[in-house]
């Protein structure tokens, strides 16, 4: 049976899942600063300006596509639901930490798309024609690899506890409907 737009958009469980991924982002925001200054007090020298230095453009440019990703798989492709054993919940909540790296990957390939179009780099008109060389985009898409891959890393955990922790919300506070994804449907 093939689903409509309208059929996914309005799936329930977006709140518990919008909550979870939400709580995934204050944790990746806030994991930076802390390790600077756990490093500072280890080493006795802690300098508060640099634990606590606001990383707009982390946010905007990591942890809210990863956090984005995590969202829409814990809405729409896998939603955690009470009846659920723990097992499941950490499948899902690994497929979700994957759906994010996907999309954090994909943002940063594009951000690093206006780089290889810059005069001077992978494509871009000379006066004989159109210079194509390969080097810097395999290098971009190398270097988003590698950091999405990193970024994974550091996250599936805390997209586990997340999800294990919505879940048992989910067992104590039953809600009214049930919930099923897409790969439910299978």
């Amino acid at each position: 049976m093939a689903i409509t737009m309208k059929q996914l958009l309005f799936r329930r469980g977006a709140l518990a899942a919008l909550i979870t991924a939400l709580g995934v982002m204050v944790v990746l925001l806030l994991l930076p600063p802390l390790r600077v200054l756990v490093a500072g007090i280890a080493s006795l020298r802690v300098n508060p300006d640099a634990a606590f230095t606001p990383l707009p453009g982390d946010f905007l440019l990591h942890v809210l596509p990863f956090g984005v990703g995590v969202f829409l798989s814990l809405w729409i492709l896998a939603p955690v639901a009470a009846e659920l054993t723990l097992g499941f919940v950490v499948t899902r909540s690994v497929l979700a930490a994957v759906v994010g790296t996907i999309v954090l990957f994909l943002t940063t390939i594009a951000l690093g798309i206006p780089g290889l179009v810059a005069p001077g780099s992978a494509f871009w008109l000379r006066a004989d024609g159109i210079s194509l060389d390969f080097v810097p985009v395999g290098r971009t898409i190398l270097q988003s690899l590698t950091f999405s891959l990193l970024f994974f890393l550091d996250a599936v955990a805390i997209v586990v506890l997340g999800a294990v922790f919505q879940w048992n919300w989910l067992k104590r506070h039953p809600p009214a409907f049930g919930v099923a994804g897409l790969i439910d449907e299978v």
